[in-house]
C-alpha cells in the first residue's frame, strides 16, 4: 500500500525552518512529504505551463 504524500504549500525562504519541521513531522508520522525545494516538484522555469 502506498504512503499517503503531503505537499507542503507556503513561500520558502521566509518559512524555510516551519518547513523544514513540517518535513520532519511528516515523515515520523509515516506519511511521504513534498516538498519543492527537495526537487519533488517538477518544474522548468523556462518552459512556460500552458
Amino acid at each position: 500500500m502506498a504512503k499517503p504524500r503531503i505537499f507542503v504549500s507556503s513561500t520558502y525562504y521566509d518559512l524555510r525552518h516551519v518547513r523544514d519541521n513540517l518535513q520532519e513531522f511528516i515523515n515520523g508520522m509515516g506519511y511521504e512529504h513534498v516538498l519543492f525545494e527537495l526537487g519533488d516538484i517538477f518544474f522548468k522555469p523556462v518552459e512556460n505551463v500552458d
